[in-house]
C-alpha cells in the first residue's frame, strides 16, 4: 500500500447510524458522537548488541488492543440502550455480547464510511444532567469495550 498525497477529500460526517444487532427491525439508533474506533498495539522495546558491542534498540509491535468506542445521542423516551446496559449488568454478558455496524452519514443521509465491531458489550452509560432553570438538550451516552473493529467502507 503506498502512502502518499491524499487524492479524496475528508469526509464530513453529520450523524452516525448505529446498528447493534439487538435483532429487531428498528435496532438502528442515530447518534450526534462516535469516537474511539481503533487499535493500538502495545510497544516490545527489545536491547541488543552489535557484533561491535554497540547498543541496538528496537521497538516491535507487541499485543494488539481495540479501542472502547463512545457514542452519545440525544435522550429521548426510547430504553432500549439503558435495558441492554441493565441486561449486561445482571450478569447476561454471553448473550448480550453483539456484532454491530456503524456507518457514518452526510448531510444528505448517504452512508460515506462504516465499520463494523465484534462482541460488544456495554462497559458505561451515562444520562442526563439537568438543571432546572435550562432549556439544553439532554444526551446519553455508552461505552461499548469491542473485541474488535473493521473500516469497511
Amino acid at each position: 500500500m503506498a502512502l502518499g498525497l491524499q487524492t479524496h477529500d475528508a469526509l464530513v460526517g453529520c450523524f452516525f447510524e448505529v446498528d447493534f444487532g439487538f435483532g429487531q427491525s428498528d435496532a438502528k439508533t442515530i447518534f450526534t458522537e462516535v469516537t474511539g474506533m481503533g487499535s493500538e498495539h502495545e510497544v516490545v522495546t527489545q536491547k541488543l548488541m552489535s557484533k561491535n558491542n554497540v547498543q541496538i534498540i528496537t521497538n516491535q509491535p507487541g499485543r494488539l488492543k481495540w479501542n472502547e468506542i463512545k457514542f452519545k445521542t440525544g435522550l429521548t423516551s426510547d430504553k432500549a440502550l439503558w435495558q441492554y446496559a441493565s441486561d449486561v449488568a445482571s450478569g447476561k454478558i454471553a448473550s448480550k455480547r453483539l456484532n454491530g455496524t456503524i456507518a457514518m452519514l452526510s448531510q444528505d443521509g448517504k452512508r460515506v464510511a462504516e465499520w463494523t465491531f465484534e462482541n460488544g458489550w456495554p462497559k458505561e452509560i451515562n444520562g442526563m444532567s439537568v438543571k432546572s432553570d435550562s432549556n439544553d438538550l439532554q444526551f446519553e451516552e455508552m461505552t461499548l469495550v469491542v473485541e474488535s473493529s473493521t473500516r469497511v467502507k
